[in-house]
Order: structure tokens, then sequence, then C-alpha cells
């Protein structure tokens, strides 16, 4: 990736591009990358774009019983299972899609289900300011 950057910008090899990378290419670090893709796999599961193994494990709160009342339920956030160890939580898509998909702004994940492109235009746009500023809020 760096080696195609420094091709179409014509820096040299010490050269610093990150800058170059974000403002001009618009292409995420690579953390952000991984969150952008985990949060657009969420996106059509809910949306019911996405496999039928992989629906079951993004449900909303407000699908389960006797959780309908909760604040969580209404701002779109999903259920995250219980796990008997932590490693299980943060390297399993059950755990770290739901998680992922919480910690996007609310009106990014209230979205209609037939605005794909808008989705990930401003889902990336989350990401950028993640990357520059370190908060997707600010």
């Amino acid at each position: 990736m760096w080696a195609v950057a420094r091709l179409i910008g014509g820096f040299r090899k010490f050269d610093h591009i990150a800058h170059y990378m974000r403002d001009v290419l618009h292409w995420l670090p690579f953390p952000q990358c991984i969150f952008y893709r985990i949060a657009s796999l969420v996106w059509r599961c809910l949306s019911g774009w996405a496999p039928s193994y992989l629906r079951e494990l993004c449900l909303p709160l407000s699908s389960r019983a006797g959780r309908r009342t909760l604040r969580s339920s209404v701002h779109g956030s999903l259920v995250i299972p219980f796990t008997r160890s932590a490693a299980m939580k943060t390297s399993s898509f059950s755990g770290v899609g739901p998680a992922t998909w919480s910690g996007l702004p609310i009106d990014l994940r209230h979205l209609p289900n037939g605005e794909f492109s808008h989705f990930h235009h401003l889902l990336k746009t989350v990401h950028i300011r993640l990357a520059c500023f370190g908060s997707a809020s600010k």
C-alpha cells in the first residue's frame, strides 16, 4: 500500500506520506480500515444482505424480550452475547461486531436500510475524523 502511494504521489523512499494518503487518496489507517469493514458487515447484517449465519449474530436489543424499555434499545444497540473469556469477546464477530456498531454515532446507526452508499460515505467520514483527531465526536 505504501509503495502504491509513493508511485502515485511521486514521493521519494523516506518522505512522509501519511497526510497525502489521508487527505488526497482518502485511505484509512489500518485500525480504522478494520473497524470500517466490521461496521460495514454489521450494516449488511441488519439490512438483511448478509448470510443468515452472520445475521443471527447481530440482533438488536429491542428484539429481546424484557429489554424493550432500556435506553440502549432505543439507540439501536445490539446484543453482545455472554462469553466466559475476554479473548473470545474481543476476537469473535459476535462480540466485536456489536461493540463496533455501538461505538458509531446514533444518527449513523439509524439510517434507513436503502441508503447503502450514503451509509458508507458517512462511515468513512467518521473513521477519517477518528484517524485525524482521535475521537469521532469532534
